[in-house]
């Protein structure tokens, strides 16, 4: 917003609007026009002038102050007090965020009820805010940074009160979640706690002209709150003050991702109830590439102008739409100012894009700095670091989780992000499941005949060209190759030729602008023993594990004592064994992991689940969660849209196949795999020219979204447990 001009003023940073307060040369009187003084000439004795003499000034009298100096004065008297009687927008000295009280936090019932009422967004699409707040009301108990206010508000969620379930626009959860974290504070809020008692209830939720009411609330008793005593704008600045001390419980407890998706969507639907800054709220983030916001609160909102309580919210208002215009469609702006906005917008877009790890708080202390820019107290004008403010918030708020050190940033934040603010670099994915193929070397490859549109030779250049049309583009995603079934599993000489093929695509990759290959899981026979895979192992250092197709074999192959005899060799040589086989066949793996207890097994693509019939995925799930109970068993997240045997599919597709495997495994022994390129075989829309992967990728991280596996549990499926199984 303008930054030029002041905005209303919270400890945490500022409220979230900008006015348009006019400044004192605008009120000045013109200057008076006086004679010309003589000119200078050089004479014999030196600079001289022309003795002239001065005419009678009107603006000065003998005896009294100067005529426009009294006109100036009594204009800027005037100006200023109409002002603020006309806007009731006044900037006091704030107080610092480490003045923080208890009672500050007072704005968490207005985040869940406001940000479900989802005012600025058309009818249809309210239910994505409703879900959000019911998510953000179940996260509390864990996040609040009130220990009596997260046992209240766990009491209250999960026995909601018959007042609760009284109100049809809101879920009873959120309703209660909302009821207790007033009721829980010192000053136990109620709707009576605020003037003319125009609170933001659970019953307004659903009636417009009740919700516009209750835009601008205000705490009655001032002597109640810390920071925001002298903010003009209570519930911002206690969104701000509210929004930090979640931020940093969520990130303590590994919730960062879970809390940031709720609360940027409340407030993206106008949990503020301010147009010009939720739509300068939506800037921050566009889709495809912002991973902020469900793309649809970019568009599908509507513009009231009812809502705003003064002047300076509809010229804000006017601000926002040409700012929206140059930085959306990334065209010159009209002002210098807006230029200097745009490229903020663009650097935390750039910021967010870039994360490495997932810091709720870093991320609210930059939008923060980039929403209150333009303040004019000293106090709440950027929190010039994220380092700064962590530090000044009050311990008391975070007593019982610990506060790690901190990433400082090396070489600076590009554009004007706060300095303390790190770009850790790009978040890591290693995908344990990349095929590549070369028909030139003679491998008699199995995917020809079962994929005939698949006839071809496929490279790491392939791979990198599929995985730019995920979320994850810019992030860095490392690959470890994984053999092909061949027409002869048991033929040496081609189980050495692909191995020598993919040590030399180990060996030229991480060069500049290629994808990082870790290593190779190479072929095996296992009738022929574990000698063979020892040779395979001292020829390429690139050798992580082995694999072979079983998905054909009888039951009498997984009790044969000489293939337990291999994998016991296997597991010796300190190489995993990548197990292919039917969902049918999972109770027979179950029997030969128990046999070689020392070889780690990696159950390829879930074992099949037939996500299509329900009967099948009964029988699937109860041998799943048998095999699980084996410790050196792990689980690929892979193959699902195979599963799926049909296209069109969508993460809602793949969730109950997903849930079934994170209850079985955890996290701990779940590993992302894209089965590329075989993916490219089972498309999520077929009419479409581009890769699969992007959207099945996409759809797994949605699958894990809505499971709340975040954090570190998700960087766990995405890197962490690859790193531990194949020894990275």
């Amino acid at each position: 917003m303008q930054r030029r001009h002041a905005a209303a003023s919270d400890a945490a940073g500022g409220g979230w609007e900008k006015s348009d307060a006019p400044s004192i040369e605008a009120l000045e009187a013109p200057p008076v026009k006086r004679p010309a003084v003589p000119p200078l000439r050089r004479g014999a004795r030196g600079l001289k002038g022309k003795k002239a003499r001065r005419p009678r000034d009107p603006n000065f009298e003998p005896g009294g102050p100067p005529l426009a100096a009294v006109v100036v004065f009594a204009l800027l008297a005037f100006g200023v007090l109409g002002y603020h009687l006309y806007c009731h927008h006044y900037v006091p000295d704030a107080l610092p965020i480490s003045s923080v009280v208890a009672n500050d936090l007072h704005g968490i019932h207005d985040l869940l009820t406001a940000g479900a009422a989802g005012v600025f967004l058309l009818d249809g699409d309210r239910a994505v805010v409703v879900e959000a707040a019911e998510r953000l009301a179940k996260l509390l108990p864990q996040i609040h940074p009130l220990a009596e206010c997260r046992a209240a508000i766990g009491d209250a969620v999960r026995a909601p009160s018959d007042g609760d379930r009284a109100h049809g626009g809101l879920p009873a959860e959120v309703a209660a979640a909302a009821r207790a974290s007033w009721a829980c504070l010192p000053g136990a809020f109620d709707a009576a706690s605020f003037d003319r008692e125009l609170a933001f209830e659970a019953w307004r939720v659903g009636n417009v002209t009740d919700e516009k009411l209750a835009r601008r609330p205000k705490v009655a008793d001032r002597a109640s709150l810390g920071a925001c005593r002298p903010s003009s704008w209570d519930r911002a600045c206690s969104f701000w003050v509210s929004l930090h001390a979640l931020a940093a419980r969520a990130d303590a407890k590994g919730l960062q991702d879970a809390f940031l998706d709720s609360t940027t969507k409340l407030l993206a639907g106008g949990a503020t109830q301010c147009a010009a800054c939720t739509n300068h709220f939506r800037l921050l983030a566009t889709p495809p590439h912002g991973k902020l916001f469900h793309p649809f609160l970019f568009d599908a909102v509507h513009h009231d102008l009812a809502y705003c309580a003064n002047v300076q919210c509809s010229r804000a208002t006017q601000h926002i739409v040409p700012l929206a215009d140059c930085a959306r469609n990334d065209r010159p702006c009209q002002t210098p100012g807006m230029e200097a906005e745009k490229r903020d917008i663009y650097a935390f877009r750039q910021w967010i894009k870039s994360r490495k790890h997932v810091s709720a708080w870093d991320t609210y202390v930059v939008l923060h700095n980039l929403v209150t820019d333009g303040l004019l107290s000293g106090d709440v004008k950027r929190f010039e670091c994220a380092d700064r403010a962590y530090d000044a918030l009050p311990a008391f708020l975070t007593p019982d989780a610990p506060r790690k050190p901190r990433v400082k940033a090396g070489g600076g934040v590009a554009g004007s992000l706060p300095p303390g603010v790190a770009l850790p670099g790009a978040r890591l994915l290693i995908d344990t499941h990349v095929h590549n193929a070369d028909l030139t070397l003679g491998i008699d490859y199995g995917f020809p005949a079962m994929f005939p549109n698949l006839n071809k030779s496929w490279s790491m250049a392939d791979f990198r060209g599929a995985t730019t049309s995920s979320r994850f583009e810019g992030a860095e995603i490392q690959a470890i190759l994984m053999t092909l079934e061949k027409k002869n599993a048991s033929s040496q000489a081609e189980i050495v030729a692909e191995a020598r093929f993919y040590q030399a695509v180990a060996d030229a990759s991480g060069r500049k602008g290629a994808t990082t290959v870790r290593g190779f899981v190479g072929g095996v026979d296992l009738e022929a023993g574990a000698a063979p895979v020892a040779a395979l192992k001292a020829s390429f250092p690139g050798l992580l594990g082995v694999r072979q197709g079983l998905w054909h074999q009888p039951p009498s192959f997984f009790r044969d004592p000489d293939v337990v005899a291999a994998l016991r060799g296997v597991g010796a040589l300190g190489l995993p064994f990548d197990a292919l086989v039917a969902a049918s066949q999972l109770d027979d793996l179950r029997a030969l992991a128990a046999a070689a207890p020392n070889c780690t097994f990696n159950l390829n693509h879930l074992g099949y689940p037939p996500l299509a019939n329900a009967t099948g995925m009964a029988s699937w799930a109860a041998a799943l969660r048998r095999l699980a109970e084996l410790e050196n068993v792990y689980c690929k997240l892979s193959g699902l849209p195979q599963t799926f045997a049909a296209p069109g599919w969508t993460a809602a597709d793949f969730v109950p196949a997903v849930r079934v495997a994170l209850d079985a495994f955890s996290t701990a022994r779940l590993n992302y795999a894209g089965n590329w390129f075989v993916l490219e075989a089972f498309p999520a829309d077929p009419a479409s020219a581009g890769s699969a992967y992007g959207p099945m990728l996409d759809a797994v991280d949605d699958a894990l979204g809505a499971l709340g596996v975040y954090g570190a549990d998700r960087d766990r499926v995405y890197a962490g447990t690859a790193m531990e199984l194949y020894g990275l």
